[in-house]
């Protein structure tokens, strides 16, 4: 249950995130907001993997059995050595003479990005190990106490973006603290001998680099395109690009949430439950995602009402809708199913070359053709083509079709509304989506009714 109202804690979150700062921040100031943010998705490269060696080596593993004195002697040197590279970027940042808002971004990233660590440290041990109530408490007290910092600045009216990015950082300080008190045995156990936790130290960093460096390359496949559009064009177009964005990840968020719930049940399960497994949920994701399409036009109606200077991003987030279905598949199927089956290594040459892909092609975008919607649509592309290649590789390899009428259903979808967007006028594109969705469900009727029965039974 707990994980489940986290997810919907950071579905709202991530709503206010999106919709109410940038009411209160103004273009500018949000847009360095946005700049923390984007920064903040790279933090978990500074681990070098150990985060995700102790995930993976744990998984399925009771708690009370791990060897917490290795733990936390790893999660000290760990500190240590991120503490040092925060010191090293600030000193790089300040030689380099960046403007002071820019500085302070920065300097705010190197906080965060220790203190996001500890926070994932922890986490991955906690969900490895099937304490997912206990992590999930951990988001909601962080999201929730955001909320109120974003409530008080409204009422207060002092919203400033280092307002909020110091709030941001003090309500994952919080929440480490509850970690603190629930997996006391990590954060109080002395510690083991130096050559001990070293030596731990480097197998996890063995074990979790592909992983690392896949999530990394993966971070990219978008983030390569924002860089290019801040390096470009600047911090304002780069603000406006990043809510489009944001607002396309809310179901992304929400379905990632659902992965993390999914990897330790999967890692228990066997391997023929959980192909069989894999194949409902494709189909599934194959019947509902293409309904997300339906609610773009109300959607930008209402943003556009709500946030009229940022009518532009509404445009490009009619764009990224595509990205949106694609990328939530990516997240719940073939992500989760990599991890579980160990095969960090394809997933870091899958991510490469989607990461290079967009690096090429965003490159292109700004500087040949000097667009921001092509940049955009070069994202969008390199995020579908990773996600086809990745579930051909899944299905291929544990015995499954990856061609089904639901999958070339739900990609004609995608195409009609891609193309209406683009040739026909708002109501039209809307209208002639609504119809594809309608026959897209009609051609899967079998499957609507199966997913809707099972639906009944669960509200039972």
């Amino acid at each position: 249950m707990a994980a489940f109202s986290a997810q919907g804690v950071a579905l709202i979150s991530s709503l206010v995130m999106s919709l109410v700062v940038p009411k209160i921040l103004g273009l500018e100031a949000f847009s360095y907001w946005q700049l923390f943010i984007f920064y903040c998705t790279y933090a978990g490269c500074f681990h070098f993997g150990l985060n995700d060696g102790v995930y993976l080596r744990v998984g399925g593993q009771h708690f009370s059995a791990l060897d917490f004195p290795c733990l936390a002697g790893q999660m000290r040197y760990a500190v240590l050595v991120q503490s040092v590279i925060g010191a090293g970027i600030c000193v790089v940042a300040w030689v380099s003479n960046v403007d002071a808002n820019r500085m302070f971004v920065i300097l705010m990233f190197t906080v965060y990005m220790v203190t996001v660590n500890i926070f994932t440290f922890v986490g991955m041990i906690l969900q490895a190990t099937n304490r997912v109530a206990e992590f999930s408490i951990g988001v909601i007290i962080d999201k929730v106490l955001f909320l109120a910092v974003i409530a008080a600045s409204l009422m207060g009216d002092y919203a400033d973006f280092r307002v909020l990015i110091i709030g941001h950082i003090a309500c994952r300080l919080v929440s480490i603290a509850y970690f603190w008190v629930r997996a006391k045995q990590i954060f109080h156990a002395h510690g083991s001998g130096p050559r001990r936790t070293l030596a731990e130290m480097f197998i996890n960093v063995r074990v979790g680099v592909n992983l690392m460096l896949a999530n990394v390359a993966g971070a990219l496949v978008l983030g390569a395109g924002r860089q290019v559009i801040d390096m470009r064009w600047g911090i304002t177009t780069f603000g406006k690009v990043s809510l489009a964005l944001s607002v396309m990840t809310f179901v992304v968020q929400f379905v990632g949430q659902v992965s993390l719930v999914m990897y330790p049940a999967l890692r228990l399960t066997t391997a023929e439950r959980q192909v069989g497994l894999a194949a409902t949920l494709r189909s599934a994701l194959d019947i509902v995602l293409p309904l997300v399409f339906v609610m773009y036009v109300p959607l930008s109606i209402v943003l556009t009402w709500w946030l009229p200077e940022y009518a532009e991003s509404f445009f490009i987030l009619g764009l990224l809708m595509p990205l949106a279905v694609f990328e939530a598949r990516m997240q719940l199927v073939v992500l989760t199913y990599y991890k579980v089956l160990r095969w960090e290594r394809t997933l870091l040459a899958l991510n490469t070359g989607s990461m290079a892909l967009a690096i090429a092609s965003s490159i292109v975008a700004a500087y040949v053709l000097d667009s921001v919607i092509a940049v955009v649509i070069a994202m969008v592309l390199s995020v579908v083509i990773r996600s086809l290649i990745g579930e051909y590789v899944l299905a291929k390899r544990i015995g499954q079709a990856w061609i089904s009428r639901s999958f070339v259903s739900m990609f004609l979808v995608a195409a009609v509304f891609g193309l209406t967007n683009f040739i026909q006028s708002v109501g039209v594109a809307w209208a002639i989506t609504v119809i594809a969705c309608i026959l897209h469900l009609t051609v899967n009727l079998k499957g609507t009714k199966q997913l809707l029965a099972l639906r009944r039974r669960q509200v039972r």
